[in-house]
Formats: structure tokens, sequence, C-alpha cells
């Protein structure tokens, strides 16, 4: 979960948003995994909420109603009890996602003030530098001690500040395209274009011209994603009947907060599900101190992880260090400017992820995660 989506939930005008994403996301990865059992999958729920809210703004009546049961939109928002008409009051919702969008994207990129600021202080470490041997040479001992303390202060707040620049590229966009002959309602485009940002509606001719519309949509895609996306949309997949086609992309390019070095990538055994192993190249960061951390006991307790152990402990009659096989540990990385994250869930027995899975849901990932502790840790991943 995204540092952001934490801050996120804090702030009562996105907090309705927040959770019902959360929710349509595990309730996503649910069906997911259970489709593909024994996959590895990978899916952006927060791209596919967005774009079915978009399509949300133009549902009336039941199927109105069962988009907004399957989205996990708060009750609250709710119009009457029948869900004729309109039956959800949207407006804070696409008013979450613009401004969620906004601040996820302002959060990455380049930050002048503090590039302006690290060029001040590495100017002051280099006028340091320089005056420090001349004092010794003049015997101004006491006086080059002093100047070398406030380099080496200046030196950490230098690393400090590097940490946080150029953190990542996020970009996050949406657009329609909407069939030239159909009538679609200006107060419908012109709330999807307040707040998406998806500028005008693209004109396309899917009754006659659908190759065309096809690959315009496949360019636009690919631009956004940097071309990791290519031929989204596969031929023949649009025709005579398609009215409006609607797409979200999201790219993002970050540097964790505290990088694997490569020479510590090895090939090593990786645990599968079934109990086999296969060969992969493992990731090996050890003394990570940017990392959260917490471990867990197989009802989704905490388990109060001890910071040292004895060298003379008995295993076998000390206290545990570790929770049982069945418990779980979860660490969130965080990403160079430290305002998102990566965070992992792994089971302490390859066979226990169903477990792990069987008691995920909003509540819980919550309870996870802000339990979590900023600690030292060694991470093979």
């Amino acid at each position: 979960m995204p540092k952001q989506m934490e801050r996120a939930t804090r702030d009562d005008a996105l907090r309705p948003l927040v959770e019902a994403n959360n929710g349509f996301a595990i309730d996503l990865y649910h069906h997911v995994a259970k489709k593909n059992e024994g996959d590895n999958f990978f899916f952006s729920p927060y791209s596919m909420s967005s774009a079915l809210m978009i399509a949300a703004e133009g549902a009336r009546d039941e199927t109105a109603v069962e988009m907004g049961t399957v989205l996990r939109l708060p009750i609250d928002l709710q119009r009457g009890e029948r869900g004729e008409g309109e039956p959800w009051n949207l407006e804070p919702l696409h008013a979450g996602i613009g401004q969620l969008d906004r601040e996820l994207r302002v959060g990455g990129g380049r930050d002048e003030p503090l590039h302006q600021e690290i060029r001040e202080l590495r100017a002051e470490l280099d006028s340091l530098s320089c005056d420090a041997p001349k004092l010794a040479d003049e015997r101004q001992l006491r006086e080059s001690f002093r100047v070398i303390d406030k380099a080496e202060d200046v030196a950490s707040r230098l690393n400090r500040l590097f940490l946080q620049v150029d953190r990542y590229e996020l970009r996050i966009a949406n657009a329609i395209w909407a069939e030239r002959t159909y009538p679609f309602r200006d107060e419908f485009l012109d709330t999807i274009e307040k707040y998406y940002e998806t500028g005008v509606a693209r004109v396309a001719d899917f009754k006659s011209q659908g190759e065309a519309a096809r690959r315009q949509i496949n360019e636009w895609v690919e631009e956004i994603t940097h071309r990791r996306i290519t031929n989204l949309v596969p031929a023949g997949f649009l025709n005579e009947l398609t009215r409006l086609v609607l797409a979200n992309a999201i790219y993002f390019k970050g540097e964790w907060l505290e990088p694997f070095r490569p020479h510590n990538t090895k090939r090593r055994d990786f645990l599968l599900s079934d109990g086999g192993t296969a060969r992969t190249p493992i990731m090996s960061g050890r003394g990570l101190e940017s990392a959260g951390y917490g471990a867990f006991e197989a009802d989704g307790s905490l388990f109060e992880t001890p910071r040292e152990i004895p060298e003379d402990q008995d295993p076998a009659s000390g206290p545990r260090t570790y929770p049982g096989e069945d418990g779980s540990a979860v660490v969130e990385l965080p990403y160079k400017g430290n305002r998102l994250s990566m965070v992992l869930i792994a089971p302490n027995r390859p066979e226990g992820l169903p477990a792990i899975e069987s008691r995920l849901d909003p509540l819980e990932l919550n309870r996870w995660i802000d339990r979590l502790e900023r600690r030292e840790v060694h991470v093979l991943l």
C-alpha cells in the first residue's frame, strides 16, 4: 500500500475513496487468485476502479446499484432505498480520485527547492574542506577540529537529502473515446473531464473505422506507459456496437530508498507453494534501516519479535524468536523520496499462503500495516 494511501486514510475527504478502493482491490484479488490458482499474476486495482468509476457516472437504475456494490461504495453515499435513477452520490469519490491522482503525481519528479538546498550545502562543504587543512597548517588545531565537525554535519545532511531527490516517476492518465454518432450527455462528459483530466472526449468512428480507433487507443497507452504496454486492445475487439472506450494507464518507475546491491544478487532456491523449488536470482539487502517490519501469528495478532537474542540462549527452551509455522512476516520497503512503498506479505512456510489469503481483508491489512515498526532487517527478495 502506498504511503500516500496511508496518509489519505487520515484525510476525511479521501477516506471514503481509499476504503472503497482497498475493499474493491482485495475482493478482486480473491477473485483473480481463485481463477489463477497456482499461477503468478499482476494487476492494478486502482486502474480498474478508476475506469469503473467513470462508467458508474453514466450508469442508472439496477446497473448503477450493482456497480456501486462491486466497487464497495460507502453506504452513506447511497440515495434512497430503491436504487432508481442515480442511486449513488458519486461526486465525493470523483473529487477524491482527482485529488489523489494529483498528490501522487506531485510527489514524484524533480523537487527544485530540494536541489537548491543540496547545491548550497555542497558549496558550504567545499568551503569547509578547504578551510580545515589551512587551519591545521597554521596550527589552529582547535578551530580546525571545529571546522571538521561542522563539515561532517553538513555531509550527513547532504546524504539525507540525496535519498529524497529524483524520487520517482508516476504517470496516471485517463482518456475516453466516444462513437461520433452517439448522443452522449454533456453532463457526463463534463464531469469526467473535470475530475479525471481526460480532456475533450476523443471522437472515434467505431462503426466503420474500428481498426483506426484501435490503433489510436493503443498508441495512447504505449505513450503513457513508455511502451511497456503494447497492443492493449487486440484486433477484432472493437466492432460496430462499440459506443465508448474508457482507458486508464499507470506508469511507475522508482528506486528503492536503500537499493539492493547488484553484486549481492545470487541464484538461490525459491520455495513454491506446492512444496517444490525453483532456482531464480534473489536480491539480498542486509541491514536495511528504512524498512518497516512486523511478524504475525496464525490468527493475525502481532508477535513481539525481540530486538536482541543472548548468544547462550537455548533455542529449544528459550523464548520464541519468531511466530510459529503458520505465522507470517510483513515488510514495507520505501521508495526513494519516502512517499511510496512496497508492502510484502510472506508466510513462514510455503504452504501457508492460502491461510494468509483467506484472512486478507481491508481491516486486517490496515491492522498489519499499522503495526509495522522501523527496524534493521535482512531482506531476500
